[in-house]
């Protein structure tokens, strides 16, 4: 993740990587209408544990990391946060 900012560092240009969590959006839903007759999972379905954030308030955290120059952002709510860290530190863990 730090390559493109070591890169460009010397040009004055800042470089914010946003790791955003659960966003409530249409995307399932509008990227499959293709395919016919397949459940997918609803807004409904994973809010409950998922407790993702409004688009509105993901672009507004966004805006501030990006404003208060910000190496790294991690956009999300409790417990996705906690579960997305652990997995960055413990990356092997994963892929059992």
């Amino acid at each position: 993740m730090n390559s493109l900012r070591m890169e460009v560092s010397s040009n004055g240009i800042h470089v914010t990587v946003i790791c955003p969590g659960a966003v409530t959006t249409n995307f399932v839903s509008n990227s499959w209408k293709a395919l016919e007759g397949i459940q997918w999972l609803t807004r409904d379905d994973y809010s409950t544990f998922l407790n993702p954030l409004t688009p509105e308030r993901c672009a507004k955290l966004t805006s501030v990391a990006v404003v208060n120059k910000m190496s790294e952002a991690w956009i999300s709510t409790h417990p996705l946060l906690i579960g997305t860290r652990f997995f960055v530190a413990f990356p092997t863990i994963a892929q059992w």
